[in-house]
């Protein structure tokens, strides 16, 4: 897995944008897994005072599988845009919570099940992880270095997730002749 540049613009990675763009960034990326992480503030989309709902989650773990496949290509800026995918389906998904709490760091880390065939559709498995304002602030777990990184894959093999589960998603054939229509 590669360390990414913490400067690299998430929209350069992920199709979406604010206020629907809920990951903030992606710490390391390769071709068999990507982490990326989010702040959860009490500005953030859907939040209420219990928290973000846990279904919420999927979303974090969908945006995550975009930024997978950006990943795959270049990371130069001035490369082709993100392409659009759809989450189509999820078979599985639970959450410690009905909410993430406020006031936290989510860790996204997914990884593809299944490689894009001629469907374009693609399997993944994800897991969020949790961590307080303070552990984040207080560890090197989301700084960008090749130790930080070691770091928090090692504490990833030890944590348990606050949630976790498998998505489809399907990512259209890409054709650089066709333009896009605007509507």
């Amino acid at each position: 897995m590669q360390v990414l540049d913490a400067t690299l613009p998430i929209e350069s990675l992920i199709p979406h944008r604010p206020p629907m763009l809920l990951v903030d960034r992606v710490i390391a990326a390769g071709p068999e897994r990507l982490l990326a992480c989010a702040q959860l503030t009490p500005d953030t989309p859907f939040c209420s005072p219990l928290g973000i709902p846990a279904a919420m989650g999927l979303e974090y773990l969908g945006q995550a599988a975009a930024a997978f496949f950006s990943a795959q290509r270049s990371f130069d800026v001035d490369s082709t845009p993100p392409r659009p995918g759809m989450l189509i389906a999820s078979r599985s998904y639970s959450c410690k919570d009905g909410f993430f709490p406020r006031s936290h760091f989510l860790i996204i880390d997914i990884a593809p099940a299944s490689a894009v065939g001629s469907t374009g559709l693609v399997k993944f498995r994800g897991a969020i992880y949790l961590l307080t304002t303070d552990e984040a602030q207080r560890s090197e777990l989301l700084q960008t270095t090749a130790t930080a990184l070691d770091t928090l894959c090692t504490y990833l093999t030890t944590a348990e997730p606050f949630a976790q589960g498998d998505l489809s998603v399907y990512l259209p054939p890409f054709d650089p002749t066709r333009e896009l229509i605007q509507s």
